[in-house]
């Protein structure tokens, strides 16, 4: 393709957390490509508007489809986890797959979580979202005095814990600012700078944002185990990570406030560290290689039959049963023993270009704690992705 190839990224409504990434991403990427940012508010007509390739920011979004048949052409983003509670769920990452990302070729997760749960069922690539350093920045900072602790997020959500969780945890021991979403876009910064520590007390999180522009503007966080945390905090290094419990939250508000110095100097090392590493103009050459390899796909041969999950009812039998044990969401010990394997394998006295063969790889959510030049093998009983060796060891 000699000329850039048109973008149209669909976000949901102007102002709102997807349009703030389209828009940074249109400016990022404009030399590489030609982005269009188009509003589901709007009711677009995509059927006439030409473009090579449609990004949906929602992966439940649905309006676009009578306009784009080509599965090829179009790219869905997985950046929550509503499908596990209605009116998207209860579902599991397969019924997802199979329920609402089976007419979109490629898709993006921007967290390193997500990816790991939806890589074996599709092309799926790992597009973090980052912060513009013009609005979130640490840059004339001054905190003094009692630690100042606050919560940003829609308050009406009951996923976000703040009724349940938070106002319990600070009922007569701090004082809990909230931002409830009536502050302007471009008021968020200073109100950030205003903090010393942010709470994320969510159920499930696809990343959060607020996490991300928190700590660019010198913020600590006391997080539940959800979206990006993992990602962000190393607990006790750079902020808490705490249990989703109105007494966990209260605890860790105690730790804090008897230390606000080692908190503030917390709060200047993160924003030093996602300025270096999180902007925008740092993980926008994802979303590029993403757009390139569904560009690539969609350019290919139109008769080549794109690989799709199949229906949840195809699966049946043993096959269905192991799906259910290891796959589903609520297999929760594999992160820890996979952790736990990724511990065995650094102490282990191995030869430089030694590999990892990871036998009834599931997920592979050991190929995420293994160093980046790690050569890794997956091999299961069942596909969990293009480079699987489907291998059944059973007798």
């Amino acid at each position: 393709m000699s000329r850039r190839p048109r973008i149209l990224l669909l976000a949901d409504r102007p102002g709102w957390a997807y349009d703030r990434a389209a828009r940074a991403l249109a400016d990022v990427l404009q030399d590489a490509c030609e982005p269009v940012v188009r509003y589901v508010v709007d009711r677009p007509d995509l059927a006439r508007e030409p473009f090579d390739l449609l990004h949906v920011f929602f992966w439940g979004e649905t309006s676009h489809e009578a306009a784009v048949a080509d599965p090829r052409r179009v790219v869905k983003e997985i950046s929550s986890h509503r499908w596990l509670e209605p009116p998207y769920g209860p579902l599991d990452p397969l019924g997802v797959a199979t329920t609402w990302l089976r007419r979109a070729a490629t898709w993006t997760c921007t967290s390193r979580r997500l990816h790991a749960l939806f890589r074996a069922y599709g092309a799926c690539h790992w597009t973090p979202n980052g912060f513009d350093p013009t609005a979130f920045h640490a840059r004339g900072r001054r905190r003094d005095g009692p630690l100042r602790i606050g919560w940003a997020g829609n308050a009406g959500d009951p996923v976000k814990g703040l009724d349940e969780v938070l106002r319990p945890a600070a009922a007569g021991r701090v004082e809990l600012v909230v931002a409830d979403g009536s502050l302007a876009p471009d008021d968020m910064g200073a109100w950030y700078r205003d903090l010393d520590v942010l709470c994320v007390a969510s159920r499930h999180e696809g990343e959060p944002l607020t996490l991300i522009e928190a700590m660019a503007c010198g913020c600590v966080p006391l997080a539940t185990d959800v979206g990006i945390v993992p990602e962000l905090v190393e607990p006790g290094r750079d902020g808490l990570v705490v249990g989703r419990s109105a007494e966990a939250f209260a605890a860790a508000f105690a730790e804090v406030l008897a230390a606000p110095e080692g908190v503030r100097a917390a709060g200047r090392r993160n924003a030093e560290r996602l300025a270096r590493t999180r902007t925008w103009d740092h993980v926008a050459p994802h979303w590029q290689r993403a757009w390139q390899a569904a560009l690539a796909l969609a350019e290919g041969d139109p008769t080549t039959r794109v690989a799709v999950p199949e229906p949840r009812d195809a699966v049946t039998g043993e096959a269905a049963a192991m799906h259910e044990r290891n796959l589903g969401v609520a297999v929760g010990q594999w992160p820890e023993r996979s952790r736990i394997a990724a511990e065995l394998l650094g102490a282990l006295p191995v030869e430089r270009g030694g590999g990892v063969v990871d036998l009834g790889c599931g997920r592979q959510p050991l190929r995420d704690l293994l160093p980046p030049d790690t050569p890794y093998d997956p091999v299961d009983r069942l596909r969990r992705g293009d480079d699987t060796l489907v291998l059944d060891l059973a007798p």
